[in-house]
């Protein structure tokens, strides 16, 4: 489940699974509050954000209360991305920010 916490743009959600069969599977979804339902038998499961009409959503340093977004020393900003061997009984993730800084 994805939930905006503020309503500076509209995000979208990119859910990619492998199913039963082993055929990769992708769900996108865009609002401020998307809802996404796996099988319970997905594997492979890997998230990632982005903005509509804009780009990804960048990973962001958790350790820091600020929240910086993680800068490599050439300056890219790696793209937030989740990944979980099997499928997660129940996932939230709060967004935030504008589309660009």
């Amino acid at each position: 489940e994805l939930v905006s916490r503020d309503f500076t743009c509209v995000r979208s959600m990119q859910v990619a699974y492998t199913d039963r069969q082993g055929a990769r599977q992708l769900f996108t979804g865009s609002g401020y509050f998307v809802k996404c339902h796996l099988p319970s038998d997905a594997r492979d499961v890997e998230v990632s954000f982005s903005v509509v009409g804009g780009c990804a959503v960048c990973k962001v340093d958790r350790r820091d209360p600020k929240l910086p977004w993680v800068q490599y020393a050439n300056g890219e900003r790696p793209h937030e991305v989740f990944f979980y061997p099997e499928c997660p009984q129940c996932v939230q993730y709060e967004i935030r920010g504008v589309s660009w800084r």
